[in-house]
């Protein structure tokens, strides 16, 4: 039997460690943000492509289109950032979608909250491959392994998934480009 009072208290801290972290992102925001420019500055295309693919795999805490942004701001050639932004993001969105295909909730309900789940959850029985769509494009979250749990066929990940998230990296670098 499961002590009702001793999870609480657990999950209450659990909860309290989590809110903590999100704050010490928002209020170092700014030093996170100089670490990934002089990360980038120093690593160049093969920090890109790690930052993507690690952005696009794990829960989203800051938008792997910081990455580009600060690569074009520093100088960098755009086609090729553009070109490794979209490869760390088709691998890191395959590996995550894979993952939810075979593990399932098992593995979601491990990485994602249930208030997250069940919103993409709703979303998805809702209004279908659309929630993908408009996550690839829109500031919510883009969660390959919650789609792949959520029996989205790999071709509509593709086509509502992968394909539009991909043309977001390169509207955005080409975008900017202007400026």
């Amino acid at each position: 039997m499961v002590n009702m009072s001793a999870l609480k208290v657990i999950v209450v801290l659990i909860s309290l460690i989590f809110t903590a972290f999100f704050l010490l992102i928002i209020l170092f925001r700014g030093e996170i943000n100089e670490t990934a420019t002089a990360t980038t500055e120093r690593y160049g295309l093969v920090a890109i492509f790690l930052g993507v693919f690690l952005l696009e795999l794990v829960p989203q805490y800051i938008s792997p289109h910081l990455l580009v942004i600060n690569a074009i701001i520093l100088g960098f050639q755009i086609v090729p950032i553009i070109l490794i932004s979209i490869l760390g993001h088709i691998f890191a969105s395959l590996l995550g979608f894979h993952l939810g295909k075979v593990y399932g909730f098992k593995l979601v309900k491990k990485l994602y909250s249930d208030k997250t789940v069940s919103k993409i959850s709703s979303g998805m029985d809702r209004y279908g491959r659309w929630v993908v769509l408009l996550s690839a494009f829109l500031p919510f979250p883009y969660i390959p392994i919650i789609f792949g749990s959520l029996d989205l066929t790999w071709k509509n990940f593709w086509i509502f998934g992968i394909i539009p998230r991909a043309i977001s990296f390169a509207l955005l670098g080409f975008g900017l480009s202007f400026f």
